[in-house]
């Protein structure tokens, strides 16, 4: 694993990592398969099986009626995190800002996360700004 370059991330190493970047409260990171129900702010989770290490790291900010979801290939969200929004407003960010060949995909989950949760704006508006920020890839 590349932890000081920081790709291939696990849950513990974004832990370790969004405690050294002073990030407020993270409600959840870990594995989608294990989350059961969202938390309100923010989550860091995995898309992928936990007994395969997982696949790829997405950021989420959860309001009581909508959610705001961060995938660094500027894709929506899959079919487990749609049907944990249970009904939620879903807004996403459709700039991809990491290749695919890249595997950073955790530290962009946290920047967004950061992103969303320094800006005094709306965190759907938030997260549009924060991938504008960035050249398309």
């Amino acid at each position: 694993m590349d932890f000081y370059g920081l790709g291939i991330t696990s849950d513990g190493q974004l832990r370790e990592i969004a405690n050294k970047m002073d990030l407020p409260a993270i409600s959840y990171i870990g594995f989608a398969e294990d989350l059961g129900n969202l938390h309100d702010g923010l989550s860091i989770i995995n898309l992928g099986d936990s007994y395969r290490s997982g696949t790829h790291w997405v950021a989420l900010w959860v309001e009581p009626k909508r959610l705001t979801y961060f995938d660094s290939y500027g894709v929506g969200p899959e079919d487990e995190i749609i049907r944990l929004a249970n009904g939620r407003k879903i807004h996403y960010n459709t700039k991809q800002v990491q290749r695919y060949d890249e595997a950073y995909c955790g530290v962009w989950a946290l920047l967004a996360a950061r992103a969303i949760a320094n800006s005094k704006k709306d965190p759907h508006k938030a997260i549009d700004e924060f991938a504008a920020s960035f050249q398309s890839v």
